[in-house]
């Protein structure tokens, strides 16, 4: 239902918990919008369909004995190609790794224990260098507000972008150093934030400049990066 893409995750949390909605409902939604529309977009450069399913099954059955784990329990998220997976080889936009992580980054670690469910990884500028999020090793993620035009996403976090605001993820991890998040989300229309240096764990992430990476945070609601997802990465 459009509806569920339209949600907030404020919205979707409350939602879940008064059983209106279930995890396994909002993340169908989700994915058939990924199937449907990511082979245009570029959005994605890892797609984790079978995983995600199997996880919004335990959450739904989670939450019907009782175990609701809190108000981010049961929501979709993706994450930057910037993050380690544990089993899974963090990209970082280039071809030049191939090794993969033996631990999942403690801020990834954090959603996956609050019960969100991870639906892939968002493709991301090569090294994070590039602000307009052009790439040239791989499909550039495109702007769903002119893809007739080809308007840049901005970068270097343009496939989380593009994804929040083609309705692909509600809401996505990402880093930012000198405007990552911020300027693909100004340039897609959705809201992106930077918390101040130090505050969240940027272990596990592939780093840019050491003085000046964060983790960031690209949503379509405002209103969602303070209240929700904040809190609980500030807890790692």
């Amino acid at each position: 239902m459009d509806e569920i893409i339209s949600l907030s995750i404020n919205e979707l949390g409350e939602r879940i918990r008064s059983g209106v909605i279930s995890p396994v409902e909002i993340l169908g939604e989700y994915m058939k919008r990924i199937l449907c529309y990511d082979h245009k977009l570029n959005a994605f450069s890892e797609i984790y369909e079978a995983d995600a399913r199997a996880a919004a099954k335990h959450a739904e059955q989670e939450i019907r004995s009782g175990n609701w784990r809190g108000p981010l329990h049961g929501i979709p998220f993706a994450v930057k190609d910037f993050f380690d997976l544990k089993g899974k080889v963090t990209g970082g936009g280039t071809n030049c790794f191939s090794q993969k992580a033996y631990v999942t980054a403690p801020v990834v670690a954090t959603l996956l224990k609050q019960g969100m469910i991870l639906t892939g990884k968002h493709r991301a500028v090569e090294l994070g260098m590039g602000a307009t999020g052009i790439m040239e090793n791989s499909p550039t993620p495109l702007n769903p507000w002119g893809q007739s035009q080809r308007v840049a996403p901005g970068g270097s976090s343009n496939g989380s972008a593009v994804a929040v605001a083609a309705g692909l993820t509600p809401i996505a991890l990402v880093t930012d150093t000198g405007g990552s998040a911020r300027i693909p989300a100004a340039w897609c229309g959705v809201s992106g934030f930077r918390p101040s240096m130090g505050n969240l764990s940027s272990s596990g992430m592939l780093p840019l400049s050491q003085t000046m990476d964060t983790v960031g945070i690209i949503a379509k609601h405002a209103s969602d990066i303070p209240k929700k997802l904040q809190d609980a990465v500030f807890s790692t």
